[in-house]
């Protein structure tokens, strides 16, 4: 092979995993209480801020939804943020489907990682095979 038909072949395989990039965090903190559940709100509503996601709480299909922010006006793969109380645990979920990073999701993560720590050191585990996704749909 020549040298560009390496590089070609190396850009292709290159990009064609990038496509199977799966954008998902997930946090667990055990045995939440009522008080923690407000600090989750407030760290997702700083996060949804500045990103900035709307509200759509009121419209989120997950059982026992706390708060559910979504990128407006993105059709497919927005970035979306929630929280959810799973058997007396809070599971904080960000997604943004497959494919390449959005900048929007990368920043959320940081800003949700440092907000998480702040308010609940290493109680918000970051869980490394998230089972359940939150979605709107």
């Amino acid at each position: 092979m020549t040298h560009i038909t390496r590089l070609l072949l190396l850009l292709a395989v290159l990009l064609l995993a990038s496509c199977d990039t799966v954008n998902v965090r997930q946090y667990r903190i055990a045995g939440a209480s009522s008080v923690e559940r407000a600090k989750v709100k407030q760290v997702l509503r700083s996060v949804a801020t500045q990103i900035p996601l709307a509200d759509h709480t009121s419209s989120s299909h997950a059982p026992n939804t706390v708060v559910f922010y979504t990128q407006p006006d993105v059709r497919h793969f927005a970035v979306e943020l929630g929280a959810r109380e799973v058997g007396g645990d809070i599971l904080v979920d960000l997604s943004a489907g497959f494919g390449p990073t959005p900048p929007e999701y990368v920043r959320a993560e940081q800003l949700l990682t440092a907000g998480l720590a702040q308010e609940f050191g290493g109680r918000a585990v970051r869980v490394e095979r998230p089972d359940t996704i939150h979605t709107a749909q």
